[in-house]
């Protein structure tokens, strides 16, 4: 491992990346010295989900896990979804009970714990008093009765999970850096507002939503990027547009990011440093007491940009997060989160237009402030009630030094958000689900690409949903109604740009075209641990308000799009191998709003223009992630292959601007005392015209990414842990859009303890 690590550090070039030597080379030695605690045993968790066997999840169990050769106890309770979790258990064989008045006891015997790894458990709890063995169970049909906001069944192939203990493997910074190893994941890195955009499958316009535990928000993606990941318990990512509880804008998937919450008192303070002078430091603490948890962070960062193209960033981080059980059947979580910094936009290189190379701009304050709270109430065990509210508020201001004077725009706007979903067991194997969800959008003054331009949206939807459980089957189905009411918008742009439509009336006091879609899903367990899984939807995209078209010589609104998507695949589970799964997916698209690739000149300025365009994008997804191999390696593996179309005159042609293959993969191990984690990231060759200048398809993508953490824990627990990010090994300077490369090889040093 020594001659290892030598051996790269060797083929780094440290002072060519900002680096500073010395710190690198103690933070080395500090990695390589000899195992302090290599007599001690390493450490692992417990987690699971407990129900019992009419489905419904089973809180305040008592679970024990005992060591089978030092005796000793570890215990907790599920939560009131039914899941728990038992953190820094030492490694070894233990009998795991679980036990619950009126149930038999669930008795799991010889699980081993591996170092670094989570042992994961589910249970079904029958109704007797008689001492029964059990031993890790496949998934069960979702439970809805305690979950009333989860995707259907039959969607549950389409969903990602990211935890925390994962998002910091991967050196993650924030919620959508998190994300970068789900399958299907394509990541635009740019230089403007929103910095980054994730989409799955090839998913674009509109571009995946963002809720905060539950509650949505129409206009989120510019804040994803600076939030930490620190403070996030887990991100769920439903990959597929066939959401029929949650949504805004359209069929393009939704990204629910769950806050950080508490079970025992934890403490824990970070600190890093690395190339272009970035720094973050970030503090948290947590603790449950009685029937209250509570979770505080902060988070501070700075970083300069690539020098001559500016890019400087300075950013504060608030997050708190409060769960109270009032009553058995009822709990409220409240969580808030407050931004405050500066951002410089980065300036773009050729091929990108000019205007986008010698801007100087920047957002000066950034001002942003999310409250979310999410209640669930389950009064009867046939009725539950979940309710989420969210509301945020960007007050910031847009600084123009491109030509003097100075020019300050502000940029402020504001919403809210109301979601109510009832979940009512018409029997034991049905439950119907009724959602209602409100959202108001408001930018009083405008913002930066229409300033003086009032804008205010109302959006409604109602939801019906029904799932009914034949034993092994599972069927489901629903329906969904959307319409926006117009209170006022004058937002008119194309591409960033309002050029043009400055003099264009608002659009004041009238409805927007309703919208309908509808689902059904099938998903068969055919035996422990193996499913089978498909799903159907059909819907309506209504083009933002506001996109424009070029017809003729006339600037109109795009029409309507038509939209139907399908899955279909299995999922396979074995404790000795890992987790499995294979899905091909068909997405049609009849007059899909995109980026038409003409573009116009407006007073001088060229720009892109929206259209309406037949496509679709076929493909199949495959994910693999093993059980602990090899003394505690494990490695995961995604691939997505598609075959992206768009009609071309009277026929089907392959679409250029979206990539045919997208890759993740990646190998985590630990052992004495060191963990290291290293991460391969694909994309295939695609092209872009947006930010070109002339606006012609440039190439982009066909690029391969390497990143790698080595850590080393000083004391036992791991309550002390230095380690060393490498990001971008090869010093590839792709990109993913026109005239913004990736900065290069980067590297980060950190040190993190905990009380």
């Amino acid at each position: 491992m020594k001659a290892a690590s030598q051996k790269t550090a060797d083929r780094i070039n440290v002072a060519a990346i900002g680096f500073p030597f010395p710190a690198f080379l103690a933070l080395l030695i500090v990695l390589l010295q000899p195992d302090l605690s290599l007599a001690q045993p390493g450490e692992g968790a417990i987690s699971g989900a407990i129900a019992d066997s009419a489905g419904a999840m089973v809180s305040g169990a008592e679970i024990e896990a005992k060591n089978q050769a030092t005796q000793a106890r570890y215990t907790t309770t599920s939560k009131e979804a039914g899941v728990f979790l038992i953190e820094r258990v030492p490694t070894g064989d233990y009998d795991i009970k679980v036990l619950q008045p009126g149930f038999r006891p669930f008795v799991a015997r010889g699980a081993k714990v591996q170092s670094g790894q989570t042992l994961h458990l589910r249970a079904v709890l029958e109704i007797d008093s008689i001492h029964q063995t059990i031993t890790v169970n496949a998934p069960s049909p979702q439970q809805l009765m305690d979950q009333p906001l989860q995707e259907p069944e039959a969607l549950q192939l389409a969903v990602s999970s990211v935890s925390r203990l994962q998002m910091e493997q991967q050196g993650s910074k924030n919620i959508v850096d998190g994300l970068n190893y789900i399958p299907g994941a394509w990541i635009e890195t740019r230089g403007r507002k929103a910095k980054e955009f994730l989409s799955v499958r090839g998913q674009r316009y509109p571009y995946p939503e963002y809720s905060i535990d539950g509650a949505l928000f129409r206009e989120f993606h510019e804040i994803p990027y600076f939030i930490s990941s620190e403070d996030i318990e887990r991100v769920d990512v439903l990959r597929s547009g066939a959401s029929l509880l949650k949504g805004i804008s359209g069929l393009a998937g939704v990204i629910d990011v769950v806050p950080r919450s508490y079970e025992k008192r934890e403490t824990s303070v970070r600190g890093e440093y690395g190339s272009r002078n970035s720094y973050r430091l970030h503090a948290s603490h947590g603790q449950k007491l009685g029937k209250v948890s509570y979770g505080l962070g902060v988070d501070g960062f700075r970083v300069d940009g690539p020098g001559y193209r500016r890019g400087d960033e300075r950013m504060l981080n608030l997050f708190a997060n409060v769960s109270l059980k009032l009553l058995p059947s009822l709990t409220i979580r409240t969580t808030a989160l407050y931004l405050r910094g500066r951002s410089e936009l980065v300036q773009a290189e050729l091929p990108a237009a000019k205007q986008y190379r010698i801007a100087l701009e920047s957002y000066d304050p950034v001002k942003t402030t999310v409250f979310s709270i999410n209640a669930f109430y389950r009064p009867v065990s046939w009725a539950s009630t979940q309710f989420t509210a969210g509301y945020r508020n960007g007050h910031n201001s847009f600084v123009t030094d491109t030509t003097p004077p100075r020019k300050v725009t502000p940029d402020y706007d504001s919403e809210w958000n109301l979601n109510l979903t009832q979940s009512l067991a018409v029997s034991s194997r049905n439950v119907v689900r009724v959602g209602a969800n409100y959202n108001h959008w408001i930018s009083p003054y405008g913002k930066r690409f229409f300033a003086g331009r009032r804008s205010e949206l109302e959006t409604h939807s109602v939801s019906l949903l029904d799932e009914h459980s034949f034993g092994k089957l599972v069927l489901d189905g629903g329906v969904r109604y959307q319409r926006t009411y117009i209170d006022e918008y004058g937002a008119f742009n194309i591409e960033g740009t309002a050029t043009g439509f400055s003099k264009v009336a608002a659009i004041k006091d009238v409805w927007g075209h309703p919208e309908f879609s509808g689902s059904a899903g099938a998903t068969y367990f055919a035996t422990k641990g193996f499913s089978l899984r498909g799903s159907f939807l059909a819907g309506m995209v209504e083009p933002r308000t506001g996109a424009v078209k070029l017809a003729g010589t006339a600037y109109t609104e795009p029409a309507t799009e038509h939209r139907i998507m399908a899955d279909v695949g299995f999922s396979l589970a074995r404790d000795s191998i890992g987790e499995f799964s294979l899905t091909a997916f068909d997405l049609r698209q009849q007059d899909a709003v995109v980026l038409s690739g003409a573009s116009a000149t407006v007073n001088g300025v060229v720009t892109e223009l929206y259209d309406n365009r037949d496509q679709d994008t076929k493909g199949i997804e495959f994910s693999f992630r093993s059980q602990p191999v090899l003394e505690g390696h494990s490695l995961f593996l995604n691939l997505t292959g598609m075959r992206p179309q768009v009609r071309q005159q009277q026929s089907m042609t392959r679409d250029p601007q979206k990539p045919r293959v997208i890759l993740g993969a990646g190998i985590l191990g630990k052992r004495r005392g060191f963990d290291y984690n290293f991460f391969w990231k694909f994309v295939s060759a695609y092209q872009s015209s947006r930010f070109a200048d002339p606006a012609e398809l440039q190439p982009l993508g066909h690029f391969h990414t390497l990143n790698l953490t080595i850590g080393r824990s000083l004391s036992r627990g791991e309550r002390t842990r230095v380690y060393l990010e490498m990001i971008n090994i090869t010093g590839n300077h792709y990109s993913t859009v026109v005239g913004y490369p990736d900065y290069g090889r980067r590297l980060m040093m950190g040190v993190r303890q905990g009380f």
